[in-house]
């Protein structure tokens, strides 16, 4: 049960002691460009707005909100499921609670250098979010190179990423789980050879996304950790890639081609799996390995064997063929005779490459390309 102690324009307030209350909820009203109040009074009694309590202004509905610099802390999911523009977090906010602005509709934050404790997924699906910027000075965070990332400085983690974080800076050695989820601002992400590893569900439901540039250091790519991305249509592996979690590339509904690199030795259970009800759009997967990967399970590219083509190096065509999760795919053939053998071009014309699709790409696409009429292997 909800326990206040009195009432203030739609906002309810718990005295804590003589001279301090928090804030335990509000009646849901549009607050429009609300600035929280600095102090309330009660009974001929002023009193200091000290707390927002877990789930203060769950479900809030509003366009600017003014924090004062009286708050100290923000519970729990206390903007969570919120339908705000922007947020100014007071001066004095120390404490950030765990899922504070989950799913919240805001797409700015500012988080000043007073802030030294954020709790886990404190931005997860903020969809709109496209700007983070953390107050130089901050002892425990930065958002360094404006890179739109909350970051903890002492571990170059980062922690949460907006949409407008296009290329992760060279300094991040790590993201944390569910960074991006269901981040919709975000069309494209770089990221540096500082990280060896993708962690789960760092990019889940990121809709918009269409390009992604790995790093050629990637070790492995963590189970969901880009599921539902549906704006993909590409994604090239890199050779350094060890292993690839269950569902990474699950329901990315757009993906028409994969390759996927020499060094590729574990493929998780649905890693590129669609429901089997949904049209799948995948036409060719190309593995450049010449020992098949081992699949977790037969799903593991469901919903694509029965039309899309796997290309696979000459010797080790039979492996695959004779693989029994492999062998499942429509139509296995070996790289060096497949698909586009060459595309007519005077002898003078600069050096243009091709996918076996006939498609125009540049000199980083890995896999086999079509350059200046010749297939050649771009590893």
């Amino acid at each position: 049960h909800l326990i206040f102690d009195f009432q203030d324009n739609y906002t309810y307030y718990r005295i804590d002691n003589d001279e301090e209350v928090s804030i335990v909820t509000n009646a849901y009203v549009d607050m429009n460009d609300w600035d929280i109040p600095s102090t309330v009074d009660f009974l001929g009694r002023s009193y200091t707005v000290r707390n927002i309590e877990d789930k203060g202004l769950y479900n809030l509905v509003g366009n600017n909100i003014t924090m004062p610099n009286t708050i100290k802390r923000i519970g729990a999911k206390a903007f969570a499921n919120s339908f705000i523009n922007s947020i100014t977090i007071g001066d004095s906010v120390e404490v950030i609670g765990v899922g504070a602005f989950n799913e919240s509709e805001m797409r700015n934050i500012y988080i000043p250098k007073s802030v030294n404790s954020i709790g886990d997924y404190a931005f997860i699906n903020t969809q709109n979010l496209e700007f983070i910027t953390v107050e130089e000075g901050n002892p425990v965070y930065d958002s360094r190179e404006n890179c739109n990332a909350l970051i903890h400085s002492a571990t170059n983690r980062l922690i949460a990423g907006a949409g407008g974080c296009r290329v992760i800076p060279s300094s991040v050695t790590s993201i944390a789980d569910s960074a991006f989820y269901g981040n919709r601002r975000l069309t494209e992400i770089t990221i540096p050879n500082s990280i060896n590893r993708i962690a789960n569900g760092a990019f889940v439901g990121c809709a918009n996304l269409s390009k992604i540039m790995f790093s050629d250091s990637l070790k492995s790519i963590g189970g969901l950790a880009f599921f539902a991305n549906i704006s993909l249509t590409t994604v090239e592996i890199p050779n350094s890639v060890e292993s690839i979690e269950g569902g990474a590339f699950g329901l990315c509904s757009s993906l028409q081609n994969i390759t996927l690199g020499s060094r590729l030795k574990f493929i998780g259970t649905g890693a590129f799996a669609t429901l089997t009800l949904m049209q799948n759009s995948v036409d060719s997967v190309i593995c450049l390995a010449t020992t098949p990967p081992v699949m977790e399970s037969p799903n593991c590219f469901e919903g694509a064997y029965g039309q899309a083509t796997l290309l696979v190096p000459q010797a080790s065509l039979e492996l695959y063929k004779n693989d029994p999760n492999w062998s499942q795919f429509y139509k296995i053939v070996a790289i060096e005779s497949s698909g586009i053998d060459e595309i007519p071009v005077d002898d003078g014309a600069p050096r243009e490459r091709y996918n076996l699709q006939g498609q125009p790409v540049g000199d980083d696409y890995r896999g086999i390309v079509i350059e200046n009429g010749k297939k050649i292997l771009n590893p």
